[in-house]
């Protein structure tokens, strides 16, 4: 059994579905068409609609129901969010992307741009839905936070767009000694723990394998040269241990810092 085929078959049935029919930009044809075959095998849902459903009652769509585009698109992480609301207010919808890539999922990718269409019937309730929980600005929604830590829960690494020298370009970033000594604390954390935590098909951790230079980097007082990938690397171990009931909020600050320099 190929290196492909086993993770796929890790993935539980709404991870499997979520990555065939809304990130299948993210790999190859060959993993596409694995996935393809365990949905068959699984006898999933194939149905370009994201339907709701309760105990009861499933939501039908009306084929005669003319299909319109949102006024405005979405990036990958708003998307979730976006599918969850529709999909709470038992709203179909179909969603495209606007770029195609034949490559495996990268840390660098090119950031794609998703456009949701749904029945014309249903136009103004997802407006006023979606309203709710999106600022709308140059032709994109884009998520209302109510704090750091959820917008770094948010944050997708996929749509970081630099090259493998720009990842490696130093940027010039000084940490208070408060904020390295806590830093090195999840940092030496998730090298211990990140075997465990990638056990779970799901988790992806994209940085693991700088963790250890970025440790040796914090622990070099004199250094402040951190590359990008050290910043990403961060911002990952952050993400991680956000929502842990000692994270400190001093590194609520160093997140919202580090957000604000990749997410323009």
């Amino acid at each position: 059994m190929s290196e492909i085929l086993k993770k796929i078959k890790e993935f539980n049935d709404e991870f499997l579905l979520e990555q065939f029919y809304m990130k299948k930009n993210d790999y190859t044809e060959e993993a596409i068409a694995l996935m393809q075959e365990e949905i068959s095998l699984r006898n999933l849902e194939d149905n370009i609609f994201e339907k709701s459903e309760d105990a009861d009652t499933k939501e039908t769509v009306d084929i005669d129901d003319e299909l319109v585009p949102l006024d405005n698109k979405f990036n990958r992480t708003d998307l979730v969010l976006a599918q969850s609301i529709l999909t709470e207010e038992k709203i179909p919808f179909y969603v495209t992307s606007s770029t195609q890539s034949s490559a495996l999922p990268i840390e660098t990718e090119t950031i794609s741009s998703f456009s949701i269409s749904i029945p014309k019937s249903q136009q103004q309730k997802a407006q006023e839905c979606l309203g709710k929980h999106f600022h709308s600005t140059d032709g994109l929604f884009s998520a209302k936070f109510s704090s750091i830590k959820e917008r770094l829960k948010s944050f997708c690494f996929y749509d970081i767009s630099l090259l493998a020298d720009e990842l490696e370009e130093e940027v010039d970033v000084q940490f208070s000694s408060e904020e390295s000594s806590k830093i090195e604390i999840y940092v030496k954390k998730l090298i211990e723990e990140a075997e465990t935590i990638e056990q779970e098909p799901e988790n992806v951790l994209f940085y693991v394998d700088n963790l250890q230079e970025c440790l040796n980097h914090l622990k070099d007082k004199n250094y402040s040269g951190f590359t990008r990938t050290d910043l990403l690397t961060i911002l990952e171990v952050l993400q991680v241990y956000c929502e842990k009931e000692d994270f400190p909020p001093i590194l609520e600050c160093t997140a919202e810092v580090l957000l604000n320099f990749f997410v323009t």
